[in-house]
């Protein structure tokens, strides 16, 4: 497991639009953690990018991969009702790191929100 990903980021508060460790959202944490490694995502001085506008910034520039996730490979999923997308970022060993609001950002295991998963991004 990343430990560093994990000590660093879980616990983060949520804000709306955040992109840095004083508070994210779920597309946020990808910003702010491929910041961190010196990755510019596409759109990233897009101040309210939101899942579907990232998605279809990344079409075309990444790997898309499903199995054999690995650290900081970016999730999407989508969440009941069809149409809410959510991301996160792997952490390794089966976590993986987003937020949902209040509760800020968590670690969770990636098989139990397998179902959700719609594509993982490298």
């Amino acid at each position: 497991m990343c430990d560093s990903l994990l000590n660093t980021w879980e616990g983060v508060a949520y804000r709306l639009h955040g992109r840095d460790r004083r508070g994210v959202d779920c597309v946020g944490i990808a910003y702010g953690i491929y910041a961190e490694k010196g990755i510019r995502l596409p759109g990233s001085r897009l101040p309210k990018t939101q899942v579907q506008d990232l998605l279809n910034l990344l079409r075309g520039e990444f790997t898309v991969v499903r199995d054999n996730m690995r650290e900081y490979d970016f999730l999407l999923f989508r969440l009941s009702g069809g149409d809410v997308l959510h991301c996160g970022i792997h952490a390794g060993d089966d976590r993986f790191l987003h937020v949902m609001g209040p509760g800020g950002v968590k670690a969770e295991s990636a098989s139990r929100w397998r179902p959700q998963l719609i594509k993982a991004f490298r």
